[in-house]
């Protein structure tokens, strides 16, 4: 009987605290993400520099709660009503700055992140101010982190992962 009763309460408390899906988010350290953007719908002629991209890659170095740095190239496509799509030429960033903020009931949700991310581009030989904002929240541990663009500027809608 008592063995029962201690498989059964530690049964309990295994249910009852069980691994939490959102981890504490990073301090320190870099990982790489993979975001990419949706390919337009339909047929369109997109091909002027103003392309929105595919897909981009980088590194995300975590500095201190509030602070980091992103490095990290965008694909660009380039979609025509034939031929398509190509690549245009890519967007290069190197290390941008990374404002990091909590999100709250206000502004998104409890365990979630907004990333401002502010610095210099270049696509082709045209180089650019630009300021974007990804949604994060931490994961498996904390060793992934889910990434969402977010905001009016920057690289369109998307989704990714940067894995530590």
């Amino acid at each position: 009987m008592q063995k029962a009763l201690i498989f059964f309460t530690l049964t309990i408390l295994i249910f009852l605290n069980p691994a939490r899906a959102v981890a504490t988010f990073p301090t320190t350290g870099s990982c790489a993400f993979l975001i990419t953007l949706p390919v337009p719908y339909g047929l369109v002629d997109v091909t002027s520099y103003a392309e929105t991209g595919y897909n981009f890659m980088g590194i995300m170095t975590f500095n201190t709660s509030t602070s980091g740095t992103l490095s990290g190239v965008f694909e660009n496509a380039v979609y025509k009503t034939n031929d398509s799509p190509a690549l245009g030429p890519a967007a290069y960033v190197k290390d941008a700055a990374i404002s990091i903020a909590p999100m709250n009931d206000s502004n998104g949700f409890i365990g979630g992140h907004k990333l401002t991310v502010s610095g210099t581009g270049k696509i082709g030989s045209v180089t650019k101010q630009f300021t974007f904002i990804l949604n994060a929240v931490a994961t498996n541990n904390g060793n992934t982190l889910m990434l969402q663009t977010s905001g009016s500027t920057g690289p369109g809608p998307g989704s990714g992962v940067c894995q530590f």
